[in-house]
């Protein structure tokens, strides 16, 4: 999986901004379970579209549904760019 494009999706004025990372590919159970190993996750498979959601405390809050190609990320403090690093290289460097 590969992050092919990020787009701010809001800034909102308590400090926090919401980025949309889109994939390469549609995000899958294994990938969703490799993204839960950043934080507390929480999956809900029997909604009509699997939603999940990860929680790293202090820094950001992953959402998105299986199957979709992107996932929105709610980052707790829009300064900190080094967070919004270290999570694009977690997430580009998955693989089957």
């Amino acid at each position: 999986m590969i992050i092919i494009n990020i787009s701010i999706k809001e800034d909102c004025l308590d400090s926090t901004i919401i980025k949309e990372f889109a994939f390469d590919q549609s995000i899958n159970r294994e990938y969703i379970n490799y993204l839960g190993k950043l934080g507390s996750m929480q999956y809900f498979p029997e909604f009509p579209k699997p939603f999940f959601s990860i929680i790293v405390d202090r820094e950001f809050k992953i959402k998105g549904i299986e199957g979709e190609k992107t996932i929105r990320i709610i980052f707790d403090n829009k300064n900190d760019l080094e967070v919004e690093k270290r999570l694009i290289l977690f997430c580009n460097r998955f693989t089957l």
